[in-house]
C-alpha cells in the first residue's frame, strides 16, 4: 500500500493509487422502486387475501397509490393474482 500527499498536503493511503478499491459500503439498498411499494410487499406478506380498502386503511394512500405499487410488483415479478378478483389471493413470487 502506497501512501502519497495530494494536492492539498493530506497523506492518501490507496493502494496502487486507484479509490475505487476500497470496500463497498453496508448502505442496505432497496431492491423496490419507492418505498410504497415495498410498504405494499410487506402488508401482502401479512395478508395475503387484502383488498384495495385494506391497503389504504392500513397504509395511508390512496387506491390509485395502491394499485400503481402493485402495478409495479407484478411488472418485476414479486406477485401474482391467483383466482377471482373477488375471492382470491396474493401469490408471492419472490
Amino acid at each position: 500500500m502506497s501512501v502519497s500527499d495530494d494536492n492539498n498536503g493530506h497523506k492518501n493511503g490507496h493502494k496502487n493509487g486507484h479509490e475505487d478499491d476500497q470496500k463497498p459500503s453496508k448502505m442496505k439498498v432497496s431492491k423496490f422502486p419507492t418505498p410504497i411499494v415495498e410498504e405494499v410487499y410487506k402488508a401482502i406478506k401479512l395478508n395475503r387475501k387484502a383488498k384495495y380498502s385494506w391497503f389504504q386503511d392500513n397504509l395511508g394512500v390512496s387506491e390509485a397509490t395502491i394499485k400503481r405499487a402493485i402495478s409495479d410488483l407484478k411488472e418485476l415479478g414479486y406477485i401474482n393474482k391467483e383466482h377471482s378478483k373477488v375471492k382470491g389471493e396474493w401469490q408471492l413470487l419472490k
